[in-house]
């Protein structure tokens, strides 16, 4: 397989959708859209195939489940074009989608990404990388932390936290969505601002009687730290903040509060080569303090690596976990863009954008959902779909749940409508 240029996450205009969401479609690049049949059997199961009139398409990041094990999750479309957040019911005769809230866009927000988080009582928190304070930082405005609050008669109300509007002062284009501290604060990063040669910001919003304010914790600024994070942020157990950068060949950075602000310091800098470069997927703790995580490029075959960090008297070393497409025609998948997840026996499962060792999609392959297992100090791969730009579904580039012993995603094309699907998979 030749190689090809990564995926980015920019904003240059490229396939064409209805209103704002077109900015989406450009971040995330055109590819031909090719038609086939799954061929082989499979442990996959479509749960909903998005697109068509009013609904959600695109998904982009990682699905969220409630205490009912209803699933929700974002993408572009909905009712005006700009987006929405959908549902997916459990019922007798298997799972009922439904579009439960579509951003109009302006200053509600445009284009949503990053992911959902409960709070305690049923609300749902998410970013927007559109829309909010327009004309100011971004043609399309700067974008936007919303809630989510369900009423009595089941409609979902928006309510605008924080828009953001000067790329000079609190920064711009909030990718990876946000975290709840324990007091009830919101943590999140934006890729682009602030200040003068600006590389991205971690900020923090807090509950006032009046709202909410925003504060700008720190200031990606050519500071040996990093630059451009576009993945949200981790905090360990002691209340420090842990994410990916995207500048250079990639970071991963520490911010730790003391009485003067926020610290940043650098853990790892990905020099390039074998050990993978370009960390754009979210990061995860195991019990032990260790960081895992994904990148998108790099490694023997430069198709991306799984990787994991560990402490070490105040110093970090990196340990590649496995390197992608180790065999022929990328059977075991490439380009993983997303993060990972554990089950509750410590295995890894993850996604990958190409791959998968079909020959569907430009010859690249579809993407694949993986799983790496632990066994004797060695993590082995195995793949557990490869996605054919059927129905199946086409690309995953967000990240797996686990879920009653089952794993449930979505993939960002394919499906009837070209749109992405929503699928579970059973390990």
């Amino acid at each position: 397989m030749k190689r090809k240029t990564g995926l980015t996450l920019e904003t240059e205009p490229s396939r064409r959708r209805s209103g704002v969401f077109a900015i989406v479609a450009a971040v995330l690049m055109a590819f031909a859209l090719l038609t086939a049949d799954a061929t082989a059997a499979s442990k996959e199961y479509v749960l909903h195939a998005l697109g068509g009139e009013g609904d959600a398409s695109f998904p982009t990041s990682a699905l969220v489940a409630d205490a009912a094990g209803n699933l929700y999750g974002e993408g572009g479309g909905g009712a005006h074009g700009f987006g929405a957040i959908f549902k997916l019911t459990r019922t007798s005769g298997g799972w009922k989608e439904s579009v439960i809230y579509s951003f109009p866009g302006g200053k509600s927000g445009a284009a949503p990404m990053g992911g959902l988080v409960w709070d305690a009582v049923g609300n749902l928190y998410g970013t927007t990388v559109a829309g909010g304070t327009p004309l100011v930082c971004h043609k399309a405005g700067c974008g936007t932390v919303f809630e989510l609050s369900p009423s009595s008669d089941g409609e979902w109300k928006e309510t605008v936290l924080y828009r953001f509007g000067s790329c000079k002062t609190d920064g711009c284009l909030p990718y990876g969505g946000a975290i709840f501290d324990a007091s009830g604060s919101l943590y999140g990063t934006t890729k682009g601002g602030a200040g003068s040669g600006g590389q991205g910001t971690v900020f923090k919003l807090t509950p006032t009687s009046g709202g909410w304010t925003e504060e700008l914790l720190y200031s990606f600024t050519n500071n040996g730290v990093g630059g451009f994070p576009a993945s949200g942020l981790v905090f360990d157990k002691t209340g420090n903040l842990y994410g990916a950068a995207t500048a250079g060949y990639g970071t991963i950075f520490e911010l730790t509060p003391n009485s003067g602000g926020w610290q940043g310091k650098l853990l790892y800098g990905f020099p390039g080569g074998s050990d993978g470069r370009a960390p754009n997927g979210p990061l995860i703790f195991d019990g032990a303090g260790n960081i895992y995580g994904t990148t998108q490029e790099g490694g023997p075959q430069n198709y991306g690596t799984t990787f994991e960090l560990s402490p070490h008297d105040g110093t970090w070393s990196e340990t590649v976990l496995y390197d992608f497409c180790s065999i022929s025609n990328c059977q075991d998948g490439g380009e993983p863009i997303a993060g990972l997840v554990f089950d509750a026996g410590g295995d890894l499962y993850g996604t990958t954008y190409y791959g998968g060792g079909e020959s569907y999609c430009a010859g690249r392959g579809c993407g694949a959902v993986f799983k790496l297992e632990l066994s004797g100090g060695k993590w082995t791969e195995s793949v557990l779909h490869s996605f054919t730009a059927g129905n199946d579904g086409q690309n995953p580039m967000a990240a797996v749940i686990v879920e009653g012993g089952k794993l449930y995603g979505t993939t960002l094309y394919g499906g009837v409508h070209n749109d992405g699907v929503v699928f579970q998979v059973k390990p």
